[in-house]
């Protein structure tokens, strides 16, 4: 089998079903399918499941592991061996996680949480806000009782995924609940990684109120246990939280610029690329325009690499703001239009932001 065929699952028909990507995986399906039609939903489930968790762990090698149970170990080399592969296999696969997760939760509704869990990677780079938050509540919902150190570790987790997706959509203190309630089950189990992850989720989400209080806790926790990562997503975050606050710039870029390497450093390659971003809009705001726009420019190449379409669009349109104010308003209308397509479908609120800067600029 090439790689493509060792690739369990293709996407769904016409009539919406799924289906097996090679002649041969479709015959040996068939002659499952002749059996227990669960089991063969089971089989089929662990096989995406692996999958999707060897390409997790190549995209976000720093992430905790956390051992998920397969029934069905897959018995072919799974073909993602890069993070090219990784990335290329979650832009394929991701759109269709839902259908997978409508099976799993019909036949095997355990399976459900596990998958979400490997499929963060996707969420992240997507930001596709309204599947991310039904997934996620599926997935909590049905792991209600968690009674394993395993289904625990993954209540909190998923608790402090969806978190995330419902600070950006502007529901704050629900995003607040969940931040409390995976930071109290990390402090219970002792959990030190994880406390510090969920103060800075916490501090992030409050910004800035009581923002630093959680930011600092989350940062000193990350430096007594040797986490460069962390430590420096705790420093950038608290760099913005300053800038909103009004610090100077070019301690603000200073600041920055060592969150960029630091993350680079440890191989998140999309914090780095964030920022970089904010270290180019940084540049903007205090009047550097020729500076920013090659930094931007260099931000924009890494979001591309890394697939993450919502970053792509943001900075789309702070490249659009420096062609504005230089003039080239011919230029800044095709960039925003650019981000607003890919805006389209990941982010209403952003999408009607950039749809008005466009209205502005053609009324000049």
């Amino acid at each position: 089998m090439n790689s493509s065929a060792r690739r369990v699952w293709c996407p769904p028909t016409s009539q919406g079903q799924w289906g097996f990507v090679s002649s041969g995986a479709r015959a040996h399906a068939a002659d499952l399918a002749a059996g227990d039609k669960t089991e063969t939903v089971r089989r089929g489930l662990d096989w995406l499941l692996a999958e999707t968790i060897t390409a997790s762990r190549l995209t976000e090698p720093y992430r905790e592991p956390l051992a998920l149970p397969l029934a069905y170990p897959p018995p072919h080399h799974l073909g993602i061996a890069t993070v090219d592969q990784a990335l290329d296999f979650l832009a394929v696969r991701g759109p269709h996680l839902g259908a997978a997760l409508d099976a799993a939760e019909k036949h095997h509704p355990a399976v459900v949480p596990t998958l979400v869990f490997a499929a963060w990677p996707w969420y992240r780079r997507t930001r596709h806000y309204s599947e991310w938050l039904h997934h996620h509540t599926r997935a909590i919902d049905i792991l209600s009782n968690p009674s394993t150190d395993v289904e625990r570790r993954l209540y909190r987790e998923l608790h402090g995924s969806r978190a995330v997706a419902l600070r950006e959509t502007g529901h704050i203190y629900d995003a607040i609940a969940d931040c409390n309630l995976a930071l109290a089950m990390a402090r219970g189990t002792d959990d030190r990684p994880g406390t510090a992850q969920h103060f800075y989720d916490l501090g992030a989400t409050y910004r800035l109120a009581g923002a630093h209080g959680y930011l600092t806790r989350a940062q000193r926790l990350w430096i007594s246990l040797d986490r460069r990562r962390g430590a420096a997503l705790a420093h950038m975050e608290l760099a913005l939280t300053d800038a909103d606050l009004g610090e100077d710039s070019a301690a603000l870029l200073d600041r920055l610029s060592i969150a960029e390497r630091d993350l680079a450093a440890t191989g998140d390659y999309l914090n780095s690329a964030k920022a970089l971003a904010w270290r180019g809009r940084a540049l903007a705001c205090d009047g550097r325009l020729v500076e920013a726009r090659p930094t931007l420019a260099d931000a924009l190449d890494a979001f591309r690499a890394q697939d993450s379409r919502i970053w792509e669009a943001c900075v789309l349109s702070w490249l659009a703001d420096i062609d504005a104010a230089c003039g080239r308003t011919g230029d800044a209308i095709a960039l925003l239009r650019h981000s607003a397509a890919l805006y389209e479908h990941h982010s209403p609120q952003d999408h009607a932001r950039v749809t008005e800067a466009l209205r502005a600029l053609h009324s000049r």
